[in-house]
């Protein structure tokens, strides 16, 4: 399976810088009130945010989130990602 890094990485810069905050606080495995308490936001506020996430990176589930970050989505020139956290932080 290639993996189109460009289209990944255009597809991160849709999200907000609050979606992307709770997205990479998610991906580490914090629950929706753990993100909450971080960000002063509601746990359902955290829920609404997923959602979006979701919606924004064609994504479904935990896992999907989870495989997205590991398929490279967020790379940078120098191979490190950028907001990609250890995918099995979030299992």
């Amino acid at each position: 399976m290639t993996v189109n890094h460009a289209s990944k990485a255009q597809t991160l810069d849709a999200l907000s810088g609050r979606e992307r905050a709770v997205a990479e606080k998610f991906a580490t495995g914090m629950t929706y009130r753990e993100i909450g308490d971080a960000l002063f936001i509601a746990p359902t506020t955290v829920r609404t945010h997923l959602a979006a996430i979701y919606e924004k990176l064609g994504v479904s589930t935990k896992i999907g989130l989870a495989t997205y970050f590991a398929g490279g989505a967020g790379a940078r020139p120098d191979g490190s990602l950028s907001g990609a956290l250890p995918v099995l932080a979030i299992f």
